[in-house]
């Protein structure tokens, strides 16, 4: 008697059952498949307001990361601090977590150990994030402008 590889057989059931289970996974749609948020953190969220457009604001954020299931949400800006912002959203829309923080680009001072401890120092407590220069790092703008270096 001839050996069979494990997983084989010499009618090539296996390998049917194969190809069905792969053509019944290519043409399940994906909206039938069920994506959660519950319990999610979105730890990066641009809103509004802010000196840049933005498509949504930050209270219509949280009541749609609230009817979402999320647990949480942190604003961020690349011009100012979001922790007095989180504080004003908690307050308009109960039931989720809304945190704020402080990128380090020039209109915050650059590296700016005085404004980390402004934010940490806000009503409610809610900074939890400090970002490093992003559109005024000195990687971002190397020779066309004013930098903000964060090590020498």
């Amino acid at each position: 008697m001839a050996h069979t590889p494990v997983g084989h057989d010499k009618s090539g059931a296996v390998m049917k059952k194969f190809v069905v289970l792969a053509a019944l996974l290519l043409v399940t749609p994906v909206a039938a498949q069920e994506i959660s948020l519950k319990g999610a953190i979105d730890i990066h969220v641009h809103q509004g307001p802010d000196s840049a457009p933005r498509v949504i604001d930050a209270d219509d954020v949280a009541r749609q990361a609230k009817a979402a299931g999320m647990r949480a949400v942190v604003l961020k800006n690349h011009w100012a601090e979001t922790a007095s912002l989180a504080y004003m959203v908690r307050k308009m829309v109960p039931g989720i977590e809304v945190f704020g923080g402080l990128t380090q680009d020039i209109a915050m001072g650059g590296i700016n150990i005085e404004a980390v401890k402004r934010a940490a120092d806000m009503k409610g407590g809610y900074a939890r994030i400090v970002w490093l220069p992003t559109f005024d790092a000195q990687n971002q703008v190397k020779g066309m402008g004013p930098e903000v270096k964060v090590s020498e």
